[in-house]
């Protein structure tokens, strides 16, 4: 037999048996969900990163035993190195978004997922924390606090 004539069956076979491994598998959306949140949700962190920053300061000026003096000089510069972290890692967010989209894609047929490359993002709250069937939605993550 030729090799012209053995390609219409190899290809038949080849599709039999990608059909039958796609039907049998368990899809797994998990890293491709956290992967396009974080890259929806990360502009939103930077956007909101003064109120973020100043919320994380308000809270801990208001949670540590130091004496009034301390506590308002830690106020403003506190706001601004806060400001810049969370900035920072809103930056952080996004970039591990965008590289866990490609795995995600991957790993949609299977039931394997890869561990968050930013692990905050599952470990931190949020001002807004919607949990939806599709995506997590955690905007004004508060890395700080």
């Amino acid at each position: 037999m030729s090799k012209v004539h053995r390609l219409p069956r190899v290809l038949a076979v080849a599709a039999v048996s990608l059909l039958w491994l796609t039907s049998t598998a368990s899809a797994s959306p998990e890293t491709l969900q956290r992967a396009v949140a974080n890259v929806l949700c990360a502009p939103f962190d930077v956007a909101l990163s003064p109120v973020i920053a100043t919320y994380t300061v308000v809270d801990n000026v208001r949670n540590i035993g130091d004496s009034e003096g301390v506590r308002l000089a830690y106020a403003l510069p506190g706001v601004a190195w806060n400001t810049g972290l969370v900035i920072g890692i809103g930056v952080i967010r996004e970039i591990t978004g965008l590289l866990e989209i490609l795995p995600g894609l991957g790993l949609f047929f299977s039931e394997s997922d890869i561990d968050p490359l930013l692990a905050p993002v599952e470990n931190s709250e949020a001002l807004i924390d919607i949990e939806t069937p599709i995506l997590w939605i955690r905007i004004g993550m508060l890395y700080t606090a």
